[in-house]
């Protein structure tokens, strides 16, 4: 049996494995040092392809490893344990929303709401027409003060906006989450 481990858009470790057919599934054990006391985090059956250990924290280092089973004759019989796999956890990638709307003076604006997100701050990326992602210059960041809505002016008339989201837990921008899927907004005014 072999295994993998790797961050997931999800905030979780998503862990992978081929496992032989001889096998009924395994026991998977996860640990914060290598070295460290393991302890079971899911029984898996052979039926399963993938698994998202999502009781984790982002930022920490985690270790993994597997030992298979077969029933036999009303026992379990367990094989050698895999070889030791380590993933780091990172924020989920963030889900939002983003509408056109008009101020009573005429003025028109994007309006980019947070729905699911880890992390404090927050990056706007926005690509014209198929153009390279730029990440705008926000004067607060700040996800809570925002109070998850960010307002953003425009002035163009035609333009088809590619627009995606990154979150940070300090504002120096460092590991940040996945980038949020990128959500296009056709601007025809």
């Amino acid at each position: 049996m072999s295994l993998s481990a790797a961050p997931h858009r999800s905030g979780g470790i998503r862990i992978t494995w081929k496992l032989s057919s001889v096998w009924n599934g395994f026991v998977l054990y996860r640990s914060p040092k290598a070295s460290g006391i393991y302890q079971p985090v899911a029984t898996i059956s052979s039926f399963r392809k993938a698994f998202t250990d999502k009781k984790v924290t982002a930022g920490k280092t985690y270790h993994y490893k597997a030992i298979p089973y077969i029933l036999k004759n009303g026992q379990t019989i367990y094989g050698n344990t895999t070889v030791i796999r380590k993933a780091t956890a990172r924020l989920m990638a963030p889900t939002f929303r983003v509408s056109r709307h008009r101020t009573a003076s005429g003025r028109r604006f994007l309006q980019i709401r947070l729905h699911k997100y880890q992390g404090k701050y927050a990056d706007i990326y926005i690509r014209n027409n198929h153009g390279k992602y730029l990440r705008l210059r926000l004067k607060n960041n700040n996800i809570r003060q925002q109070k998850q809505t960010f307002r953003l002016q425009y002035s163009f008339r035609k333009a088809t906006l590619s627009i995606r989201i990154r979150t940070y837990k300090q504002k120096k921008r460092t590991k940040g989450s996945f980038y949020s899927r990128a959500k296009v907004v056709r601007i025809r005014e």
